[in-house]
């Protein structure tokens, strides 16, 4: 999975994005203001946290997040402020934006790493529904489950195979495309993959309004990595994995 940092300073930007990768091996999209910012946000990418400054000329951080909260497709995305100011007023913008929490310039990496960590452990239940609860729900056992998620993944790289063809062919109508995405999101919701329905929630919205993109590929990369991950994870806790940690980046 991938987050965005958007700062106009190209030293703090490179700084923090040090500090990110040296946390979790997560992918990077840069953005030097809020247009550029925007105007990325407005594919079908769609990052795990967005990173912005808080002040920029031409447009500030806050004016981002509230770009991003009223955007339906966009509004539950995880979202971080970073400012030299901690004094009460800025801690009170922050709070009345609905961010999920601010980073300190100068950075001092340990307390950013230790910052990102609980910031992305307290998010994963809004990802992904956990999967016991998701077999109670649908009266299944652990063995059903992955059947569920090796279908999804089936579907995913049919998905990913077919699109490299739309890519290079450019047809003129969509419609079977969208119609295997609209089962792949349906499978998605029934297993309780929150962050893959907006995934694809995000992607089908931008294949009806811009149409087919190169950047479609990589948000279809991203579905993928996360229903691998939802496999990997009760496969460890089921002890039918011997691999080490699951990681979601």
């Amino acid at each position: 999975m991938r987050v965005m940092v958007v700062d106009d300073d190209v030293i703090s930007r490179m700084a923090l994005m040090e500090i990110l990768q040296g946390t979790l091996p997560m992918g990077i999209v840069e953005a030097e203001n809020i247009d550029n910012a925007w105007e990325l946000l407005q594919t079908p990418f769609m990052p795990l946290a967005i990173f912005c400054d808080l002040h920029m000329p031409g447009g500030s951080g806050v004016e981002l997040v509230k770009r991003i909260r009223a955007n339906p497709l966009l509004a539950e995305t995880l979202v971080v402020l970073v400012t030299a100011a901690v004094d009460h007023a800025t801690v009170l913008t922050l709070t009345k934006l609905g961010v999920s929490g601010g980073i300190v310039k100068p950075f001092e990496g340990q307390a950013v790493r230790a910052k990102v960590l609980k910031l992305f452990n307290d998010m994963q239940s809004k990802w992904m529904e956990k999967a016991d609860s998701v077999m109670a729900r649908l009266h299944i056992d652990t063995n059903r489950y992955l059947t569920y998620i090796g279908n999804l993944n089936t579907q995913t790289a049919m998905l990913l195979a077919e699109l490299d063809r739309l890519l290079a062919e450019k047809p003129s109508s969509l419609a079977p495309f969208e119609e295997k995405l609209d089962a792949l999101h349906a499978g998605c919701l029934s297993l309780g993959l929150h962050l893959c329905t907006k995934l694809l929630d995000k992607l089908r919205h931008s294949l009806k309004h811009q149409g087919l993109l190169q950047s479609t590929k990589p948000a279809l990369q991203d579905v993928q990595k996360l229903v691998a991950l939802a496999g990997a994870i009760v496969k460890k806790a089921s002890g039918q994995s011997q691999g080490g940690s699951v990681e979601l980046f």
